[in-house]
């Protein structure tokens, strides 16, 4: 574990001191880890090349001066993380970026109470040009999200606690859940765009000796809040990479690659897929224009029907679990025998489901 350094700008400081309670105790716990605060890194330090003209890192160098050698570092600075730079400066090709941006503005209040709200409909709904989150939590706690386009600028006033209230207690099916006391004030926070992260560039790896997990290397917004879910995924996948090649820079680099790609790549393209859809379909609400896309468009028309079908068949509901699950990628269950045609069949038979709500204009009139 030694032979291993997790560096980045403030990761000490501002990563794992904020980690949740447990990991930073097991990690304390860990023999062979030790854990050091405010000590951020602040350049890559390089040794021999592995492979002509690119650099190769063996430590961390930190704001004290301090060198600190490893065989491997591993950036988990999170979606802030320096490591590009950090290659440039030392002397390898910036890893190549790639962004959508579908952003949204959230706002969240926080509630408690006696017991946790009935779920009347999905946890994550949309409702023309806003959409609803309610997630329930322990101990008596659970929380309400409204979130909407930043151009969205009336949308802005769920800000005030009573405006909240009164576009939540306007939605039938999540009304109840502004019944518990409210806890502090709303929350307000806008998304980055998604983005992912080329450490390998056509066949060659910006650096070797380095690699970065999770969010460090691809993030999502968090509109379907699998940020979590895909940077456990990733770390997962990459860690027994980093055991199996620690003495191989050139096969790490290559199996980094192929491991991202074959998964955590797969599930950042999925989610990215719900935003292109919905960030459409909240403007196009907020201006009073029909529906964006192309009803016959089976790249829009599969994922409606797939989550409209899962209200009336319990098979099929199954299925979209798996999905929202972070178990099996859409494309993938789609793909077994029979699944297409009883989603279609379940789609075709049934009203779409639709979550209901105030229309824009009555929107706009509880936004006062």
């Amino acid at each position: 574990m030694r032979d291993t350094v997790a560096a980045n700008r403030g990761f000490v400081r501002r990563g794992l001191a904020r980690a949740p309670h447990a990991n930073a105790s097991a990690a304390r716990k860990t023999p062979g880890v030790e854990v050091r605060h405010s000590c951020p890194a602040t350049a890559l330090v390089t040794g021999s090349e592995v492979i002509p003209g690119v650099p190769h890192i063996t430590g961390v160098l930190t704001e004290s001066g301090e060198t600190i050698d490893a065989k491997v570092v591993v950036d988990a600075a999170g979606r802030r993380s320096p490591l590009a730079g950090m290659i440039q400066a030392a002397g390898g090709r910036q890893p190549r970026e790639d962004a959508f941006e579908a952003g949204f503005v959230y706002n969240t209040q926080y509630y408690r109470g006696e017991s946790l709200p009935e779920a009347r409909d999905d946890l994550l709904s949309a409702i023309g040009s806003i959409s609803v989150l309610t997630l329930p939590g322990d101990h008596g706690w659970w929380s309400v999200t409204l979130y909407h386009s930043p151009k969205d600028k009336l949308m802005r006033k769920v800000r005030d606690p009573l405006v909240f209230e009164r576009v939540v207690r306007a939605l039938p099916n999540h009304a109840h859940w502004a019944d518990g006391t409210p806890q502090g004030s709303c929350f307000s926070m806008a998304s980055t765009a998604n983005t992912t992260r080329e450490f390998v560039r056509d066949g060659l790896p910006c650096a070797t000796g380095v690699v970065p997990v999770g969010d460090a290397w691809g993030f999502t917004n968090p509109s379907i809040g699998r940020g979590i879910t895909l940077g456990l995924m990733h770390a997962v996948d990459i860690a027994p990479a980093i055991a199996e090649h620690m003495e191989d820079p050139r096969r790490l680099a290559t199996e980094w690659e192929r491991r991202t790609d074959e998964r955590a790549a797969r599930w950042h393209a999925s989610t990215v897929d719900f935003d292109r859809i919905r960030a459409p379909e909240v403007e196009a609400n907020l201006q009073g224009l029909p529906d964006p896309f192309d009803p016959s468009d089976p790249s829009v028309a599969g994922p409606r029907a797939f989550a409209s079908a899962s209200h009336h068949d319990p098979q099929v509901l199954q299925w979209f679990f798996e999905v929202v699950g972070c178990f099996s990628l859409p494309g993938d269950v789609m793909a077994r025998d029979g699944v297409l045609e009883r989603v279609i069949d379940v789609a075709q038979s049934s009203p779409p489901h639709v979550s209901p709500g105030p229309t824009r204009a009555e929107l706009e009139q509880l936004l006062v």
